[in-house]
């Protein structure tokens, strides 16, 4: 079964950044409109990334945010959540490789960590 996170995968960064790509996803699937800059990211930490446009949960839930963490703790990371036959997947935008699905089990390897998961407001 297709599921609507399938048609975001292999979008390329200069297409859609993580911001982006997180704006798109919410307002052509989710019809939620957030104003969040596209640079955010780039430019603010974790409490303030999501303070204005979510609310921290503990447990993600499916087209919510996931907030990550990039090793080398220059910037954060913003991907979307997937929920996909009982799995939890994560949906983001890197520069090198552009929109891919991960696991949260396999951001690590990607040079990322979770620093939360939040359900948009509305």
């Amino acid at each position: 079964m297709k599921h609507w996170s399938d048609s975001y995968i292999g979008l390329t960064y200069s297409d859609f950044n993580c911001a982006e790509l997180a704006r798109e996803i919410q307002a052509t699937e989710f019809d939620r409109w957030l104003t969040m800059p596209v640079d955010t990211c780039q430019r603010n930490h974790a409490g303030d990334l999501l303070g204005d446009y979510g609310i921290r949960i503990d447990k993600p839930v499916d087209g919510g945010a996931c907030v990550m963490t990039h090793a080398e703790g220059s910037k954060w990371h913003l991907g979307i959540v997937c929920l996909i036959a009982g799995q939890t997947w994560i949906l983001h935008s890197l520069a090198r490789v552009g929109s891919v699905r991960s696991r949260p089990r396999d951001l690590k390897r990607l040079g990322l960590e979770i620093e939360g998961y939040y359900q948009w407001k509305t």
